[in-house]
């Protein structure tokens, strides 16, 4: 049996398989554009994160603020219900606004 393995070009060693290194690859005519151009990768790269929490944070506080409403106006509070509601909507509704409006302005 050791013929036929010899044969076909196994050896009897167990052969140990080395780890193969990532060869990262670079885009030479982008790399080249911007260092012509003097260009980086801008704002947007940097801001994603933090806009997606801040995105995330309005949502829910969104949420919970409708919520709260609910409960109210379940519990028979319909005065408070809409004094929480008109705050809602002078704070939070044009805060939002305001933000959305100054981060389109940052892009």
């Amino acid at each position: 049996m050791s013929d036929y393995k010899k044969i076909m070009g196994y050896s009897d060693k167990k052969v140990v398989k080395k780890e193969s290194k990532k060869i990262v690859k670079v885009n030479e005519v982008l790399e080249s554009i911007k260092n012509e151009f003097n260009l980086s990768e801008g704002p947007a790269y940097e801001y994603k994160k933090k806009h997606k929490n801040v995105e995330k944070s309005l949502k829910n506080l969104s949420k919970d603020y409708l919520d709260f409403y609910d409960t109210l106006r379940k519990k028979g509070l319909d005065d408070e219900a809409s004094d929480f509601l008109d705050n809602y909507k002078k704070n939070i509704v044009d805060f939002t606004k305001n933000y959305k409006k100054l981060f389109s302005k940052l892009m």
